[in-house]
């Protein structure tokens, strides 16, 4: 079948999951929708905040913490102010001195110093952990316990996904040793602000055993394609490119609506944090997903082995 024949077909079956009551219908709206979109946003999506390793320290986006938390945050070149309801913390890039003003006055405020310096990194302001914990938070390394007592966790960039430095990528565990990959773009908040996230729809019912036969009827229905499951997130409202390529052993596949790329959720054009964006990508059969393969999208490239 020809390629425009089967985007045809696809669009068809897709037609009929959104808008047709199939039996498809429900397990799109519900567990793609709820479930997926839950456990698979990412750190722009307020599941997890963004860390860097640097130095020997390990820190935390203090901005993002801030956003989480609806603190209020005021900044110029070289300091950052946070409001939080345990006091006022004002910090400056390069410097472990912070000054600390507790609410009501305690005895515990003025100059403190911090176990390792601030960092900027284009927007992003990060701090050590006991830097959060000022804010009357919990931290640790690898997550934070916010106010409202749910655990997020931190996400440590895990590899450099572009030779010209701009964005980044890492592998996201997404539940018993099942890995998707984020890219992370610029956005309009700035560097790494707009996210997508690809997983193997064929893998999904390993990660979410309980709903194994669901993700196994959603499959059968692309047995002449390689369907992945994305997510696009973002810190503000941002538009976002909808066009994704994979190379492989000389083969080269540009997604993009209307046929390679479908969006199920969203808007095809912008993505908010109200408003994140999620569908599939038919990845033609010639494409081996044991084999690794260039992905590229909105500037950031990786290398990706989707199964092993």
């Amino acid at each position: 079948m020809h390629l425009s024949q089967r985007a045809g077909v696809y669009r068809a079956r897709l037609a009929g999951v959104t808008f047709r009551g199939c039996a498809l219908q429900g397990w799109f709206s519900a567990l793609w929708l709820s479930a997926v979109m839950m456990l698979f946003s990412s750190a722009l999506a307020q599941t997890s905040v963004s860390g860097l390793r640097e130095g020997g320290f390990s820190y935390i986006a203090l901005n993002e913490v801030a956003r989480l938390e609806g603190f209020t945050t005021s900044e110029n070149s070289t300091s950052l102010t946070i409001r939080s309801p345990d006091g006022v913390l004002v910090v400056f890039t390069k410097s472990p001195d912070v000054l600390w003003q507790p609410s009501g006055g305690g005895q515990d405020g003025g100059d403190i110093g911090l176990s390792a310096p601030i960092l900027k990194r284009a927007a992003t302001w990060y701090g050590p952990p006991d830097a959060i914990e000022l804010l009357g938070l919990v931290a640790f390394e690898t997550s934070l316990v916010l106010s409202s007592g749910s655990q997020i966790s931190v996400n440590y960039p895990a590899v450099t996904a572009s030779a010209l430095g701009v964005g980044r990528s890492e592998l996201t565990e997404l539940g018993n040793g099942v890995y998707g990959l984020s890219l992370f773009a610029s956005g309009s908040a700035g560097s790494d602000t707009l996210s997508m996230l690809l997983a193997d729809v064929g893998l999904l019912s390993l990660a979410f055993p309980e709903r194994q036969r669901e993700f196994d009827g959603v499959l059968g229905q692309f047995e002449d394609a390689r369907p992945l499951f994305f997510s696009v997130t973002a810190v503000d409202s941002s538009t976002w490119a909808g066009e994704v390529t994979f190379q492989q052993q000389g083969r080269r596949f540009i997604a993009q609506p209307p046929y390679g790329l479908v969006v199920l959720s969203g808007d095809s054009r912008r993505v908010s944090p109200q408003g994140p964006v999620s569908g599939v990508i038919l990845l033609p059969t010639s494409f081996n997903l044991r084999t690794p393969m260039s992905v590229s999208w909105s500037g950031v490239s990786a290398s990706v082995q989707f199964r092993r």
